[in-house]
């Protein structure tokens, strides 16, 4: 309770940032801009002899969950999608697209963003305060 002010240790709605994340990320992934690059890189894979329709499949790929340690194949996969992604600038466009999504969910959920910092400011303030009685 010292910490976060409330007697269950929740800290308001400090959720709120990870949902947007997550919102922000599935938009991303959907808008035009993304899948435009997506199919570039996906043409790219198909280069090397691999059929994937997005970056997140090729890494997602459920033969690399059999094995503790990257076989050749993983590795090999892993090679042609970072020069597919280096090729098509994927990374680049894929993080612009995403920040504009976050810009705008930050101004639309100011209020309740201001609010969560105010209290995890409080949260360091009363952490730096049992620190100083402590030492």
């Amino acid at each position: 309770m010292k910490i976060t002010g409330s007697r269950d240790g929740q800290i308001g709605d400090a959720d709120i940032s990870t949902d947007l994340k997550f919102a922000t990320l599935a938009k991303a992934q959907k808008d035009p801009r993304t899948l435009q690059v997506f199919s570039l890189w996906s043409h790219c894979m198909r280069e090397y002899d691999y059929s994937y329709s997005g970056p997140l499949d090729a890494s997602g790929d459920p033969r690399w969950t059999k094995s503790r340690m990257p076989t050749s194949e993983e590795k090999k996969v892993a090679v042609a999608d970072q020069e597919c992604r280096a090729r098509h600038n994927v990374v680049g466009v894929w993080f612009a697209v995403d920040y504009e999504y976050q810009e705008q969910a930050v101004k639309e959920n100011k209020k309740e963003l201001d609010g969560v910092k105010r209290q995890l400011d409080w949260q360091v303030d009363a952490a730096k305060g049992i620190l100083t009685q402590n030492s």
